[in-house]
């Protein structure tokens, strides 16, 4: 539902599919705090998919799956499908969830599991992250932001 003026990284939803929402994921899951800049990230993402790597392509957002719904579905250079979860700071949960969409996008689609890249874009995460990452053949993705160019001071 489009809603003016539009609040950068705030999402607006009927009430009907809001609530069908919650129905099929649970309030835990729906209603968990989806950080006000995930949004926008995955916009950036959709925009732009290069930036997490060359050849990278957009091929959708909010790809629903019998496990949950996908943030952004990409596919690589080589053809293979990238799931993607965006988060504000990600932690083993993000892991687990990841990965439990990247099986229902196996499921649905009839592409092996192993070949299917998952991955996890954050603003950041726990300390553990990068091992848990390496364990269950995550990718991690930090989005950070650097200066380019200092104006002088007036």
């Amino acid at each position: 539902m489009n809603v003016f003026p539009h609040l950068l990284g705030k999402t607006y939803f009927e009430a009907e599919s809001f609530l069908e929402k919650i129905v099929q994921f649970g309030p835990q899951e729906y209603l968990g705090a989806r950080g006000l800049l995930e949004d926008p990230i995955q916009k950036i993402l959709g925009d732009d998919p290069s930036i997490l790597e060359n050849g990278m392509k957009f091929i959708g957002t909010n790809v629903t799956t019998r496990t949950g719904v996908i943030d952004s579905l990409l596919t690589d250079g080589e053809g293979r499908s990238v799931v993607v979860e965006v988060e504000t700071h990600a932690n083993d949960f993000s892991i687990g969830q990841v990965c439990r969409l990247a099986a229902g996008y196996s499921e649905k689609t009839g592409i092996p599991l192993e070949k299917i890249r998952k991955a996890i874009v954050c603003l950041g995460f726990d300390e553990n992250l990068i091992e848990a990452s390496k364990g269950a053949n995550v990718e991690l993705y930090k989005v950070t932001f650097s200066l380019i160019s200092k104006g002088s001071k007036a």
